[in-house]
C-alpha cells in the first residue's frame, strides 16, 4: 500500500466516525447509568496496564504521549471525569488517538517493504496491528467504532504475521450454521509440530498471545492456534452461550481434517478466566488428542455463582454483561445468566476424569483467583498440579504465568 492510500484510509476513517455519529460511546455500550454525581475526581474508565502493554511491544513514550492528550482534552465526555469516555471522534477520543498512532506505524511498514527491509517491515505492522488493537478495546460487542479499528487490527496482524519468522496460515471453520477464523503460527510447514491452542477470555484477545509464541514456542519447535471464544474478536460472529467450547471445537476437527503441520495428538491447551470453561469443554470431546492443559486462574465456577464479580472494577462488570447480552447497571440480572456458564450446573464434570498433564497457575495477587475454582479444575486430572505464583507486582508474576506455562508445554509436549 503506498503512503497516498494511507492518507485516503486516515481521511477515510474521519468521514466515517463524523461527530454526528449515532453510537454509544465505548462506556455507555454495556452501562446505561450515568456518571455518579458524587464522582469528582478524574479517572480512567479502561483499566489501564503500561506494563503489560510494554510486554505486549508497545512503545510506551507514545502510549503515555497519546494517554495525556487524551486526559488533557476539553471535548465534551459522556461521564464527565472517566478521562477516557471524549465521545466525538477526534482528538482526545481514545478510540481517534490509538488509531492515528497505528496508521502512522502502518505508513512506516509500507515503507520498510519498499525498502525490502523485513526486519522493519514486522517490527512497524507489529506496531500498527497493536495500536489498532488498543484502539479497539475493552472490544465489546455492538461498540461499533472499536469494530472498525478492530478490523484494522486484523489487517495489519496479517501483514506482520508475513514478515515473521516461522510460518503462518489462516483458517477459516463453520460452527454450526456461521462460521469463524483462527490463526495458525508454525516454525514450518514441511515437518509435524506439536501444538498450543489458546483460549482467549472475554478481556482479551487470541492475537495478544503472538510475543508468547515467537518468543516461547517457536524457539522449542511447538506451534500456536490462536482462537477467540463466541462473541469475542474472530469469533465474533458466533454466539455467546454456556457451549463456550463450541469454536475450539470446530477448530480442532478443521485441524484434524485439513491440517497436517500440526501433531494431531499432541495438542496443548492454554486457557485462562471464562476461557478455562471452553477448555474443559473440549477436553471432554477431544480425548486423547490433549496432551497437556495449564490453566490460569480459573473462572468456572465460584466466581459465577457469586456477587463477588460485583466488586470487580466498572470496565470489567461492563465486559461480563456485554457478554451475556446484559446492562451491568442491573447486576442482580447478571448473576442468573451468569450462572449457566458454571461448569458444575452443566454437570459436565459428573463422572469425567483424565490422566492429560495439568497445571493451574494461580496468584492471591489476582482479583479472580478462587482456591474453589482452582481446586474443582485440578480435580479433573490425576496428574494435576496447583502452583500459587507470588510477586512485588502483578507484571512479575504475569510474566511468571509466561515462563512457566511455556516451560509446562516444552516439558510435556516434546
Amino acid at each position: 500500500m503506498t503512503s497516498e492510500l494511507l492518507e485516503k484510509d486516515q481521511n477515510l476513517s474521519e468521514v466515517l466516525f463524523k461527530p454526528t455519529r449515532k453510537t454509544k460511546e465505548t462506556s455507555f455500550v454495556a452501562n446505561s447509568v450515568p456518571e455518579d454525581p458524587a464522582i469528582t475526581e478524574n479517572y480512567w474508565y479502561r483499566d489501564i496496564h503500561l506494563p503489560y502493554l510494554g510486554w505486549l511491544g508497545f512503545d510506551l513514550i507514545e502510549v503515555n504521549a497519546a494517554l495525556s492528550r487524551i486526559a488533557a482534552s476539553r471535548n465534551r465526555r459522556t461521564r464527565p471525569h472517566a478521562l477516557d469516555t471524549v465521545y466525538e471522534y477526534g482528538p482526545g477520543n481514545w478510540i481517534y488517538e490509538f488509531s492515528m498512532l497505528g496508521t502512522r506505524h502502518a505508513e512506516l511498514a509500507e515503507n520498510a517493504v519498499k525498502l525490502e527491509d523485513r526486519t522493519e517491515a514486522y517490527r512497524s505492522f507489529r506496531l500498527a496491528e497493536l495500536y489498532f488493537l488498543l484502539a479497539s478495546y475493552p472490544y465489546m460487542v455492538n461498540d461499533d467504532l472499536a469494530q472498525q479499528s478492530l478490523l484494522q487490527h486484523y489487517r495489519f496482524y496479517r501483514r506482520a504475521a508475513q514478515y515473521a519468522d516461522g510460518d503462518y496460515e489462516e483458517i477459516k471453520f463453520r460452527v454450526k450454521d456461521t462460521e469463524a477464523t483462527a490463526f495458525i503460527h508454525t516454525p514450518d510447514k514441511n515437518s509435524v509440530h506439536p501444538a498450543v491452542m489458546v483460549f482467549s477470555n472475554y478481556q482479551n484477545l487470541c492475537t495478544e498471545y503472538l510475543r508468547y509464541y515467537q518468543e516461547l514456542l517457536r524457539p522449542n519447535g511447538i506451534a500456536m492456534v490462536a482462537v477467540d471464544l463466541p462473541g469475542v474478536g474472530l469469533s465474533g460472529k458466533v454466539k455467546f452461550s454456556p457451549h463456550l467450547g463450541k469454536v475450539h471445537e470446530a477448530a480442532l476437527n478443521y485441524i484434524l481434517d485439513h491440517v497436517l503441520y500440526l501433531d494431531h495428538h499432541k495438542i496443548g491447551l492454554l486457557a485462562q478466566r471464562m476461557g478455562c470453561i471452553a477448555a474443559i469443554q473440549l477436553m471432554l470431546s477431544a480425548g486423547s488428542r490433549i496432551g497437556a492443559v495449564c490453566m490460569v486462574s480459573p473462572v468456572v465456577d465460584e466466581f459465577l455463582m457469586s456477587k463477588v464479580l460485583a466488586k470487580a472494577p466498572p470496565m470489567q462488570r461492563d465486559l461480563i454483561a456485554n457478554r451475556v447480552n446484559g446492562d451491568s447497571s442491573l447486576w442482580d440480572n447478571i448473576i442468573p445468566l451468569l450462572q449457566a456458564y458454571s461448569v458444575k450446573k452443566q454437570g459436565i464434570l459428573s463422572g469425567f476424569s483424565t490422566s492429560v498433564k495439568m497445571l493451574v497457575l494461580g496468584s492471591k495477587q489476582d482479583f479472580y483467583n478462587s482456591k474453589a475454582d482452582a481446586k474443582l479444575v485440578a480435580g479433573i486430572s490425576s496428574e494435576s498440579e496447583v502452583r500459587d505464583l507470588t510477586g512485588d507486582s502483578s507484571i512479575q508474576i504475569f510474566e511468571k504465568v509466561v515462563l512457566d506455562s511455556a516451560e509446562f508445554f516444552k516439558k510435556h509436549l516434546l
